[in-house]
């Protein structure tokens, strides 16, 4: 024969059981969401670092590009500047070099 005590024992029992359930339910559910965030930010991340990597192998082809153009107006304006391409411009244009009598220092 079951005693009131032991009838209250089952369904304190029972009750225990489905909230065991119920927490593993929600044990298992944060699980589950904690583990598709952190494979979702894997992903983004991986893909981030993806990006980062194209970006620096531009950057890195502009600076050389930018180099040798920077490389080929020095070669230009050494050309441009050098003392016989200046004498000859100067001559064409009917310019002449003074006399030492003629220059005055202020």
């Amino acid at each position: 024969m079951i005693n009131s005590y032991t009838a209250r024992n089952y369904r304190g029992i029972a009750t225990e059981k489905h909230l065991n359930k119920a927490s593993n339910s929600a044990v298992n559910l944060i699980v589950m969401v904690v583990l598709f965030l952190s494979s979702f930010g894997l992903v983004y991340i991986k893909y981030q670092t993806q990006q980062s990597y194209i970006m620096q192998g531009d950057l890195a082809k502009e600076w050389v590009d930018s180099n040798q153009s920077r490389q080929q107006l020095m070669l230009e304006l050494a050309a441009i500047s050098s003392n016989a391409r200046v004498y000859e411009s100067a001559k064409n244009l009917g310019m002449v070099i003074p006399m030492s009598k003629e220059i005055v220092v202020i």
